[in-house]
């Protein structure tokens, strides 16, 4: 009986022991599997970077595709390596947002990886966003081009309240003195120099109403300095006319005498 109950204590410890030793293999196993697919989210994570420095984002990376990442994060929770990555998918996540703002304001995108694109505004609209504060290389770059966009639109405010304040004094159809052909053709190239189509097309139907009033000033102007020649022409034509008209009069009385007195001369034959 003895025998038999230390060897069902021996079987039943064996019996225990193994359990745990199987236990532990499979929590070893989970826990190996958990940390291969925390690796496999770790490495997509880097991946959105440009390179190791973890600094720019890659051009072709999205929202949607960090989504399913972070998706995936979700499940580990309770991961002692949840937190970090948790960390650094916020992080992409705010810069991702940081360029599709940006970028959002021009023809085509300004920030691209580490370099910053010479585009035009996408439309006449002013950049309000604003600069971000945290310091590293990423936020210098987007801060560099809120300053590109900001001083695009200053030079197109200029240009517009140009044509609007040219317009204004042209409004009743009479260009005056102020306005010149010389500073009309200025501002039409500076017009014609901004790179919105859409702009360009409104502002030079604004400026056709100065040119239409400045080439009534001048058609007028030319008129008078026409007839003024033609008075003058005239004038002086009057002029020489009466002056032939007295030495021919003056001249036949002098001639008349000048025979008479050829005739009447003791001289003559």
């Amino acid at each position: 009986i003895t025998v038999a109950c230390l060897l069902v204590a021996a079987g039943g410890g064996w019996a225990y022991y193994y359990q745990q030793q199987q236990q532990e293999t499979a929590r070893q196993t989970q826990l190996a599997q958990e940390n291969r697919t925390l690796d496999q989210i770790e490495n997509e994570l880097n991946d959105f970077y440009t390179d190791d420095e973890r600094v720019f984002i890659k051009s072709d990376k999205t929202a949607e595709q960090l989504a399913a990442v972070t998706n995936q994060l979700a499940d580990f929770q309770d991961h002692e390596r949840y937190d970090a990555l948790s960390q650094e998918a916020e992080t992409i996540a705010d810069k991702l947002a940081a360029l599709t703002e940006i970028n959002s304001y021009f023809s085509s995108p300004a920030v691209v990886g580490d370099q910053l694109e010479e585009v035009p505004l996408k439309e006449a609209a002013a950049v309000t966003m604003s600069k971000r504060e945290n310091g590293d290389a990423f936020d210098e770059l987007i801060n560099q081009a809120i300053d590109m966009g900001q001083k695009e639109f200053s030079a197109i405010e200029e240009v517009q309240n140009a044509v609007k304040s040219m317009v204004a004094l042209s409004g009743d159809g009479e260009a005056p003195a102020s306005v010149t052909r010389e500073n009309y053709n200025a501002l039409m190239k500076k017009v014609q120099a901004l790179s919105i189509d859409s702009l360009v097309e409104s502002l030079t139907t604004e400026l056709r109403k100065v040119d239409t009033a400045l080439t009534k000033r001048e058609t007028a102007t030319q008129q008078a300095a026409a007839q003024q020649q033609a008075e003058q022409a005239a004038a002086s034509e009057n002029n020489s006319s009466a002056s032939s008209g007295g030495s021919s009069s003056a001249a036949a009385p002098a001639q008349s005498t000048s025979e008479e007195e050829y005739v009447l001369s003791p001289n003559t034959p």
